[in-house]
């Protein structure tokens, strides 16, 4: 029995050259677009924080004063709710084009025409399917955890007792969601989009063939888990690279700037705002070249080795037979060349001692 986890390594890095190679700046940008969405880094991750007021302050009960901590106004309190909101508004929006990008990304690998525009229209319906997905996951997290707080809250931190008992089965429950979320990414999505589906049907459609190849699905789980842990690395080296190349002209421009008006001119307004500027162009610099340079290749060839995987095990959901075709194709061209090189290095070494024993003679 073949194992698809591994024979898929070298087809995903052998379409992903086909994809990205020649080098095309156009290309790679519009895949840096993809790229920053499905990599996670628009991930909306609720993280709510409590604070509850003792009274000391000597305010009502009823003032709303004595609701939040102490030197803590209302007007405060008002900003801090309509900071969080827009907060939460963006994180959902992100959360939610990230779930189209998923679409458009598989669309890209199969047809290997990098377009962006026209292609996000085409996937509103499937990407909300998959962002209603998303969201109910992180909603039961996020529910889960507040209620293992205010239990602790309620017992008196006591019930931290209770799960340090129940890690080993939590960390299960972890393990269990992310394989959800991981394999809903990765086979439910192009399953959705060959059947023109949603998510839930797109489980039902794909849970029969889980269960019955759940080896070959249990090795590229565990494939994907090394993958992650070497691409994760990879980028992380390479956007700090990015960040040491990129400081020197614009740490030069903005500290430059800064000193110059705030010391020497005096404005030190106009050198604040020059600082900040430099900081925010270095920033978004470092984010686009790194996103463009680092995270392209990396979930190109992640995205390329699940399709690849998807349609070893399962044949009806081969999104990228046709470049296994040329890849099959070409490899079966390179052991011909390699024969027949063979055979003329052997025809050549034969015909030479021929000749060396004539001569001899």
């Amino acid at each position: 029995m073949p194992w698809h986890a591994l024979s898929a390594l070298d087809d995903a890095l052998t379409a992903s050259k086909k994809l990205l190679l020649p080098f095309s700046l156009r290309r790679w940008l519009t895949l840096a677009i993809v790229a920053f969405f499905v990599s996670g880094a628009t991930a909306f991750e609720p993280n709510p924080s409590f604070s509850f007021g003792d009274g000391a302050n000597g305010a009502a009960p009823g003032d709303p004063v004595s609701i939040v901590s102490d030197g803590l106004s209302v007007g405060q309190l008002q900003l801090l709710v309509a900071v969080v909101a827009v907060a939460l508004v963006v994180g959902v929006v992100l959360t939610y084009v990230a779930a189209v990008m998923e679409f458009v990304f598989v669309d890209i690998a199969r047809e290997r025409e990098v377009r962006v525009r026209d292609r996000v229209g085409q996937h509103t319906d499937a990407g909300a399917s998959l962002f209603l997905f998303r969201i109910a996951v992180g909603l039961l997290v996020l529910a889960t955890a507040l209620t293992a707080l205010g239990l602790t809250i309620v017992t008196g931190g006591l019930f931290v007792l209770v799960l340090l008992l129940l890690s080993p089965a939590l960390v299960l429950i972890g393990i269990a969601l992310w394989l959800v979320l991981r394999l809903t990414t990765d086979f439910v999505v192009p399953i959705m989009l060959a059947e023109g589906i949603g998510v839930l049907d797109g489980w039902r459609t794909f849970w029969p063939e889980l269960r019955a190849e759940w080896r070959q699905y249990g090795a590229y789980a565990l494939a994907r888990i090394i993958l992650g842990g070497v691409g994760a690395t990879v980028a992380g080296i390479g956007f700090v690279t990015v960040a040491v190349v990129l400081v020197i002209p614009f740490g030069a421009v903005g500290l430059g700037g800064a000193i110059l008006f705030a010391q020497v001119l005096g404005l030190n307004v106009v050198g604040f705002a020059i600082g900040a500027i430099a900081a925010t162009l270095f920033a978004l610099s470092v984010l686009v070249v790194g996103t463009t340079l680092v995270q392209v290749p990396i979930q190109t060839y992640l995205r390329y080795y699940s399709l690849f995987v998807l349609g070893g095990v399962t044949p009806e959901y081969d999104l990228v037979a046709s470049i296994r075709e040329e890849i099959e194709a070409q490899d079966g061209a390179d052991v011909d060349l390699r024969d027949a090189e063979e055979g003329a290095r052997d025809a050549d070494g034969e015909g030479g001692d021929e000749t060396f024993d004539g001569d001899d003679r």
